[in-house]
C-alpha cells in the first residue's frame, strides 16, 4: 500500500510543487535450490520525495529541483546460494541494502534589456548512498576467488555549467551561442582483496570539462554557421593499501 502528500502552489510568476510519497511493500518468494526448499517473505518501506520550484522576476527565471530514487536489490539475490565451481565461488548477501540516489539541480537565466543578450548559470549534483558493488577476494593458498555483492559509499558527482547567447550586429543576423561546463566525479568500488577479509576500495577521481561555441549568420532564407567544441577528461585512481614506487 502507499500514500502521498502533495503540496502545490501556482502564481503568475512562481510555481511550487512537492510530493512526499511513502510506500509499504510485502513480498513472498518460493525459493528452491540444492537442499533448500522454503518460502521467504520480506517487508520494506520506501520514501521518494520530489521537489520543484520555478520563480520568474521580470525577464529572469530561477529553477530548483530535487528528487530521491530508491532501487531495492532483487529478492532472490538475498537468498542463500552456492555454485559448483570451487575456484569461483559466488555468494549472495542477505544484508544487502537498497541503493538510494539523491539528485538536485538548479539553474538561473538572465536576460538583458538594453542589448540582445541572455546568459545562464547552474549546477547539478548526485549522491549515491549504499551503492552496490561486487566484493572480490582471492585466496592464494587455494587459488579461489569469492564474489559477493555488497554496499559501498562514496559515489557522488557535481556539475557546474554556464552559457550565453545573443547577436553581434544591429540587424541581429550574426548570432552566437556559448556553453561551458565542468564536472567532478568521485567513484568508489571494491578492488580485489588478496588474502584478507578487510575491505579493499578503489577510488577514481575524474574531472571533465567542455565548451561549445557556435556562430550563425542569417539573411533572408540563407543561413551559414560555424561550430567549435572542446572537451577534456582527467582521471586519477587511488587504491587502498597501495604504495607508489
Amino acid at each position: 500500500y502507499s500514500g502521498e502528500l502533495q503540496i502545490y502552489r501556482s502564481k503568475n510568476n512562481s510555481y511550487f510543487f512537492i510530493t512526499l510519497p511513502i510506500s509499504r511493500y510485502s513480498e513472498r518468494l518460493a525459493y528452491r535450490r540444492s537442499t533448500l526448499d522454503t518460502t521467504a517473505t520480506r517487508t520494506y518501506t520506501e520514501f521518494r520525495p520530489n521537489f520543484y520550484m520555478s520563480l520568474k522576476k521580470g525577464k529572469n527565471q530561477h529553477k530548483l529541483n530535487y528528487y530521491m530514487y530508491v532501487n531495492q536489490p532483487d529478492f532472490a539475490s538475498l537468498m542463500p546460494y552456492d555454485n559448483t565451481n570451487p575456484l569461483a565461488l559466488t555468494l549472495n548477501n542477505p544484508n544487502l541494502k537498497a541503493l538510494k540516489r539523491q539528485h538536485i539541480d538548479w539553474q538561473s537565466t538572465f536576460r538583458c534589456d538594453s542589448i540582445d543578450l541572455a546568459w545562464y548559470i547552474g549546477a547539478d549534483a548526485n549522491l549515491v548512498i549504499d551503492d552496490i558493488g561486487t566484493r572480490t577476494t582471492y585466496n592464494s593458498t587455494t587459488g579461489a576467488y569469492t564474489y559477493m555483492d555488497d554496499n559501498v559509499d562514496g559515489n557522488w558527482d557535481l556539475n557546474l555549467k554556464l552559457g550565453l547567447n545573443g547577436t553581434l550586429d544591429r540587424q541581429k543576423r550574426l548570432r552566437y551561442v556559448f556553453d561551458a561546463n565542468a564536472k567532478y566525479i568521485h567513484s568508489v568500488d571494491f578492488d580485489v582483496a588478496y588474502d584478507t577479509p578487510a575491505d579493499v576500495l578503489s577510488t577514481v577521481k575524474t574531472v571533465r570539462t567542455g565548451a561549445r561555441l557556435s556562430l550563425s549568420y542569417t539573411k533572408g532564407k540563407l543561413t551559414a554557421g560555424l561550430l567549435g567544441k572542446l572537451t577534456s577528461r582527467h582521471s586519477r585512481g587511488d587504491r587502498a593499501g597501495f604504495e607508489p614506487i
